[in-house]
């Protein structure tokens, strides 16, 4: 998880590694903007469908890595167990694995390819991902236990900067993150929820919907209002392990959000961790 400055950098709750929120965030998130359109769209105001405007990606998705193994294999040990690697160095270690660079972190190197399909030899890839998010967690000064592992904003800003990258935190900005994506460069996001959990997240692609709005004159002469309605949904890579969901399917949570201040509803879900939003760009 990251860190919450507001509360002096000690987290009210800890994701533990595995226990992935579904949600009740989102549910209210919904709950707030089916209560805002329905005021609004009753009784004068309609909508058309949701058709896709812009949508920017990078070349290939990210790779899915996780915070167990084999990332968590050199991590401390705490009742028995691993430590998870953190949603910190798990976000720099797969922004760094599709770059290609650096190639070599604590004396380790590795190339791209094996990196980004790291499922295909097990045996060479394993090792070398352990190491590094070993090492991305030393040099961001992590904070591990059994529970949860935690890193400062600013220190995951200092590791990469440290291996070569001109990172820095800016307030989330839609346009410079779909300029990144057109120059193939994931973008690294972070927020809290409302409980204050903290997580670290990457971004694959960025989609805006619209839809026409339309307003009743008169109970029967119906105009196509001149400004529409707009959604910005983002692609992202939570850096999860697979959860077996009541249905019985396998998800990571990776796929297509909405970015929360656009109150509207579409099929995906809201993005929880929208509070104090942080973009990391370089």
């Amino acid at each position: 998880y990251i860190d919450d400055p507001e509360s002096n950098n000690v987290p009210q709750y800890i994701i533990p590694d595995g226990d992935v929120p579904y949600s009740v965030t989102c549910l209210i998130m919904y709950s707030v903007a089916a209560t805002f359109q329905t005021q609004l769209s009753e009784p004068n105001y309609y909508y058309g469908p949701w058709r896709d405007s812009v949508e920017v990606s990078l070349a290939n998705h990210t790779p899915s890595y996780l915070q167990r193994h084999p990332f968590d294999d050199l991590c401390p040990i705490e009742n028995g167990a691993h430590c998870p690697a953190g949603c910190g160095p798990i976000a720099m270690l797969i922004t760094i694995a599709y770059r290609g660079a650096p190639n070599t972190i604590a004396n380790i190197s590795a190339e791209r390819e094996l990196l980004m399909d790291y499922e295909s030899d097990t045996l060479n890839s394993y090792p070398i991902l352990s190491a590094w998010a070993r090492e991305l967690g030393r040099l961001g000064n992590a904070t591990y236990s059994a529970n949860g592992t935690s890193m400062t904003n600013q220190k995951l800003i200092s590791t990469m900067q440290s291996l070569g990258y001109s990172m820095c935190g800016n307030d989330v900005d839609v346009a410079t993150m779909v300029n990144m994506l057109r120059n193939d460069k994931p973008v690294i996001l972070s927020g809290f929820n409302f409980s204050r959990r903290g997580h670290c997240y990457v971004v694959d692609a960025v989609k805006l919907k619209t839809r026409d709005v339309y307003y009743v004159v008169n109970n029967d002469e119906v105009v196509r209002n001149t400004t529409n309605d707009i959604a910005v949904l983002m692609y992202l890579n939570m850096g999860w392990e697979e959860v077996i969901l009541p249905s019985g399917t396998v998800d990571t949570y990776n796929g297509w959000y909405v970015y929360p201040y656009n109150f509207v509803i579409t099929s995906n879900p809201v993005l929880e961790y929208s509070r104090r939003m942080r973009m990391y760009v370089y």
